[in-house]
């Protein structure tokens, strides 16, 4: 389960009131977890942690992290003190690394803070998710993950606050501007009168999961000089070339599988129609854990404009498919309560077909529909009349065009893209 990584640190504490880049912040983050908030800033010598968002009047004068969870954050959170020291991390997948990476977080910023070096190198082969931290001296250190599964993105509001967050577009949409991806393995160490980024003495080969651009990112983040939206729309119009079938037109899954959708109706010469309408906020259905969460997520994220969809061929489009889960609902729910007339399911991504050796994102090989079933099976246990997946080498070739380095372990390629 993946969780938002946020870091504010103003370069002179008086002048600025960091609670509601705190908040707007997070909120530009609420996809990636939309559950909980947890947030910790330096509180004279101390650092304080709160739950929940800072509220109106909220003064916080000096650096402050939070994370954004899709569960309790008290599972993507850890403190600890030594030498006097207080240090306080969230990260932003659950590990079972982090208390043994702060302790030696803790001893190595006890001297000068080139000593973090080593750090980085100790590190630099360890399973340890992206994380941030705060110590009490109020300095801000942020780490990519050395495996590079999840991203991490510096930037700054002027020169007078510096701003680290997993995606782009929450630096710009706090009017900030995004400066750099960190490289796997690469440690961020801000305090007022130092900035510096420690790397590991030989580049690490890490990857971005690929389930970053394809599902957890805002559209209009961006990896590097890329898009998130253009390499959807990319995926799209590759996958719209495999229909063989006529539609109507093309329906995306709100709201991840608007950008595929487009770009499948723009190849086809067919509309897109908006065919389901969200309730306003996130239910991310794929991030939950029982099967009756995801079934209420589903009716929370979509309802059919029926007067739109009734008596109609469509292509319907999603990002992805682990269990079907969403996928069935929605076609009970388009044949028996819309009269929907055929259901050409096509989908994003390719076959899942491995758990993720990083636990980066909620998959289990005993209940993945594209492992244990053959398509025709998915067709008949979807109740849908075709279904189509974008073709793995596809997915490849779309990732290189892009100057993408994905990881693509659980859809059977460990790289996708550049090498």
């Amino acid at each position: 389960m993946v969780a938002g990584l946020l870091s504010i640190l103003p370069f002179d504490y008086h002048s600025w009131n960091i609670a509601p880049f705190i908040k707007y912040g997070n909120l530009a983050l609420q996809h990636r977890g939309d559950s909980k908030i947890l947030y910790c800033y330096k509180n004279g010598d101390e650092i304080a942690c709160s739950e929940g968002e800072p509220e109106e009047n909220d003064k916080i004068h000096g650096p402050g992290i939070a994370v954004k969870t899709p569960e309790s954050p008290l599972n993507y959170y850890y403190e600890t003190c030594a030498k006097g020291l207080k240090i306080a991390l969230v990260y932003d997948r659950e590990s079972n690394t982090v208390e043994e990476f702060a302790s030696k977080l803790v001893s190595y910023l006890d001297g000068h803070p080139r000593h973090l070096s080593k750090l980085v190198n100790e590190y630099s082969n360890e399973d340890l998710p992206s994380l941030m931290a705060l110590t009490g001296r109020g300095e801000i250190l942020v780490l990519r993950s050395p495996s590079g599964v999840s991203p991490v993105y510096v930037g700054g509001y002027g020169f007078d606050l510096l701003i680290a967050a997993s995606e782009s577009s929450a630096i710009e949409i706090l009017d900030g501007e995004p400066q750099a991806l960190l490289n796997p393995g690469e440690l961020l160490y801000a305090s007022e009168k130092l900035t510096k980024v420690y790397a590991p003495e030989t580049k690490l080969q890490g990857s971005m999961c690929i389930f970053e651009p394809l599902y957890l990112m805002r559209p209009d983040s961006a990896i590097g000089n890329v898009s998130v939206y253009e390499f959807r729309k990319l995926l799209g119009y590759e996958l719209g070339k495999m229909l063989k079938h006529d539609v109507d037109f093309v329906v995306g899954v709100p709201e991840t599988s608007y950008v595929y959708a487009l770009g499948v109706s723009q190849v086809l010469g067919k509309p897109m129609e908006m065919g389901f309408i969200p309730t306003p906020g996130r239910a991310r259905s794929m991030l939950r854990k029982s099967g009756l969460d995801r079934v209420i997520a589903i009716h929370l994220k979509m309802n059919p404009v029926k007067n739109l969809l009734e008596g109609k061929r469509i292509a319907l489009i999603d990002d992805s498919m682990v269990t079907g889960t969403t996928i069935k609902v929605v076609s009970q729910l388009l044949r028996n309560k819309v009269g929907v007339k055929e259901i050409h399911l096509m989908i994003a991504s390719s076959k899942l077909l491995k758990n993720c050796p990083f636990n980066y994102m909620p998959i289990n090989e005993r209940l993945l529909i594209s492992l244990n079933l053959k398509d025709s099976e998915v067709v008949e246990y979807l109740e849908v009349d075709s279904v189509t997946w974008l073709d793995l080498d596809v997915l490849e070739a779309v990732s290189r065009r892009c100057n993408l380095k994905l990881c693509g372990y659980c859809l059977g390629k460990p790289v996708l893209g550049v090498r």
